[in-house]
């Protein structure tokens, strides 16, 4: 699974059919604004089809979607699993209020589906991490917009270091603090439960824990893993060995991400306890 920082550029191709396919192909941006990718321009691109189109809130949405070459157009066929999964689709409201982590089921090669609820009306963005055996860890994005009036955008704004979550009391800690552009951060989350500290976490996903962090202004997608090392552009992730299932983690689990743009990040840890997933949001300020 890819981690470098993805910057979601300005560059978009889009086009709707009657049938609500949407193709998306977004050139990840440099400081210059030309179009860049982990060395080099994007390699592959993300479609995506809705039914119903446009999505309704509160009812079912089957979504379909296609990872292809960026140059050619043609689906990926040599897609490998990464942590269990050859897909792994992060779903965000663009105010980050809501977010799902989940995985969609193969229909052949480079194509997926899975039918999934939107909570309410307004734009999503959709986060899709695979690896391919000829171009290596990928991340690409797609956007949408599910019908009616969408809500107030909930403010992004740091609630404290300190979250109930999923019937676990988790803590963040943050070394620097503030992390700064560009220099690794340490984020360590300390799972508790009824006052107690939490050992028993059982592997997700083959690790002991995820963390997925985006940038306010959604031009920033970290996804990271215990153990991954700081590169310029990511980590060796291909190298990391999966835990044992019958291995357990905790009370604390660290994780360290460079972060490459100033500003609010939204931050999810997420971690496996007695077969339940705990999600601990937070907010992280990173310092230009």
């Amino acid at each position: 699974m890819a981690r470098w920082p993805l910057a979601l550029g300005l560059a978009l191709a889009l086009t709707v059919g009657p049938s609500g396919w949407v193709s998306v192909s977004r050139a990840q941006m440099g400081h210059e604004g030309m179009p860049m990718g982990p060395s080099g321009p994007p390699a592959a691109r993300l479609d995506l089809a809705t039914d119903p189109a446009p999505p309704q809130p509160r009812l079912p949405t089957t979504l379909t979607l296609t990872v292809r070459d960026a140059a050619s157009g043609a689906p990926l066929t040599d897609l490998q699993p990464e942590h269990q999964r050859l897909l792994h689709l992060i779903v965000v409201s663009d105010d980050l209020a809501l977010f799902s982590h989940v995985h969609p089921d193969s229909l052949g090669p480079g194509q997926f589906r899975i039918a999934y609820t939107f909570p309410s009306a307004g734009p999503y963005h959709l986060f899709a991490d695979f690896v391919s055996a000829a171009l290596g860890a990928q991340q690409a994005s797609a956007s949408l917009e599910v019908a009616g009036p969408a809500p107030a955008p909930a403010p992004l704004a740091p609630e404290g270091t300190t979250c109930a979550c999923n019937g676990a009391q988790v803590s963040l800690q943050v070394d620097p603090n503030p992390p700064r552009v560009g220099q690794p951060a340490r984020l360590t989350f300390r799972l508790s439960q009824a006052g107690q500290p939490l050992d028993t976490l059982a592997p997700y996903l083959g690790v002991a824990g995820h963390l997925v962090a985006i940038s306010q202004d959604l031009q920033e997608y970290l996804h990271a893993h215990p153990g991954d090392q700081p590169m310029e552009h990511g980590a060796d992730h291909m190298a990391m060995p999966m835990a044992s299932p019958t291995a357990r983690f905790g009370p604390e689990v660290t994780f360290t991400v460079t972060f490459q743009r100033a500003g609010p990040h939204k931050v999810w840890g997420q971690f496996s306890l007695d077969g339940d997933v705990i999600t601990a949001p937070f907010v992280v300020q990173v310092a230009g």
